[in-house]
């Protein structure tokens, strides 16, 4: 087959949500050589077609290219204004550890996110790795994407992934099942309260997609997530846990790397005309690389995703009540109230409510009920073992 045009690729995507890797290299290598990718995994290596230039961006500086036909190629290696965030798993003795290190004198706040959590609710976790059922696959994909689109409409923001999700969900199952990917799960009882879609390439793992219910936001299950999925990784010996690219405090604060991207511009070496044009390739690279250090770029895209959020506000809206506590000073007055259904539709926007009474008291759910106060407007009662509310919502 012969040669083609211009080859543009995200690096970074291909390799671990598609598996694919443009066959213009040989090989990979990671950590200082200590591994070699794909030397006898031809299938990862996309031999569809030929290019004359290919240019390829977000290609993680620890990963180490090699050309399979430096004859033929001529090579270009350029740093990228992108930063790349993860954990060195092989760095990490235990969790402990690393929480005293890497949060210091915050390390408490970090674990008392995970001991609250599991002092509130019936919690458990799972990973679904090598094997998956269509039902539970369904279920948590559906439950995923519900909570991508609450939690991106409290940051007022959109999430990419929401527009590629049948595509997600198509490919996902089979690389779940082909030990490819893997769904880690918090739960509250049978609910799920938070997941994480992670991709796998040898000992590197990617969580890429990851979401929570946005009514226990006060229990920090984000850092719970991290937590067991780092006890994870130097449990099963992985290497990486990828974090990503994406300018985020959360990443920040839990990565012990901060790395660079390069991006690459390889071409065939005995045409004048391709030479030309892979030069020109390099000269809007270079010019985008420049708007993109002064963040210029920044302002056309905040605008264009502003007019994008409003209309996927207005489909799936949901805010939190604002409401007000009231002392209880006559706790008898109250017997006799009927209990509220939280389990009812319509009595499902007090959850939050109700969790953030858990967090401050920490009481337990299953010994916590809620009940509505017919003689004032808009009141409920939150009775636990040991504690009791008032909350009045406001208009």
């Amino acid at each position: 087959m012969g040669a083609k045009g211009n080859l543009k690729t995200n690096f970074f995507m291909d390799l671990f949500e598609r598996r694919e890797i443009p066959n213009v290299y040989k090989k990979l290598s990671y950590l200082n050589e200590e591994h070699f990718l794909n030397e006898a995994d031809e299938k990862a290596f996309n031999t569809s077609f030929n290019y004359n230039i290919y240019t390829i961006a977000l290609i993680p500086e620890y990963l180490k290219t090699e050309l399979k036909n430096k004859e033929k190629y001529a090579e270009k290696t350029y740093f990228q204004n992108n930063l790349g965030y993860a954990i060195r798993i092989k760095d990490i003795l235990s969790i402990d550890g690393y929480l005293k290190t890497q949060f210091k004198s915050n390390n408490k706040v970090i674990k008392r996110s995970l001991t609250r959590l599991e002092s509130c609710f019936n919690i458990s976790y799972k990973t679904f790795y090598g094997t998956i059922t269509k039902k539970d696959y369904s279920f948590l994909m559906d439950s995923l994407r519900e909570m991508l689109i609450l939690r991106f409409i409290q940051r007022n923001d959109q999430n990419q992934k929401l527009k590629e999700w049948d595509l997600i969900v198509n490919k996902t199952f089979d690389q779940i099942n082909n030990r490819e990917a893997s769904l880690f799960v918090i739960y509250d009882n049978n609910r799920p309260i938070d997941i994480s879609l992670n991709y796998h390439y040898h000992k590197i793992i990617f969580s890429a997609i990851s979401s929570y219910d946005i009514d226990y936001h006060k229990f920090g299950v984000g850092h719970v997530e991290m937590i067991k999925l780092i006890e994870w990784c130097i449990k099963d010996q992985f290497e990486i846990l990828e974090l990503g690219y994406g300018d985020l405090e959360f990443k920040k604060r839990w990565c012990n790397y901060i790395y660079n991207f390069k991006y690459q511009v390889i071409y065939t070496r005995n045409s004048l005309l391709v030479t030309l044009l892979a030069k020109l390739e390099l000269s809007k690279l270079s010019i985008k690389e420049y708007l993109k250090a002064r963040k210029l770029n920044l302002l056309y895209q905040k605008v264009r995703e502003k007019l994008s959020f409003k209309k996927l506000k207005k489909s799936n809206e949901k805010a939190h009540l604002a409401y007000e506590k009231i002392p209880i000073t006559e706790p008898e007055r109250f017997e006799g109230l009927v209990k509220v259904n939280l389990e009812d539709k319509k009595y499902m926007f007090l959850r939050h409510i109700i969790y953030e009474f858990l967090y401050s008291t920490r009481e337990h759910k299953d010994n916590t009920s809620i009940f509505k106060i017919f003689e004032t407007p808009n009141s409920y009662l939150i009775r636990g073992k040991n504690n009791a509310q008032q909350i009045t919502l406001k208009n």
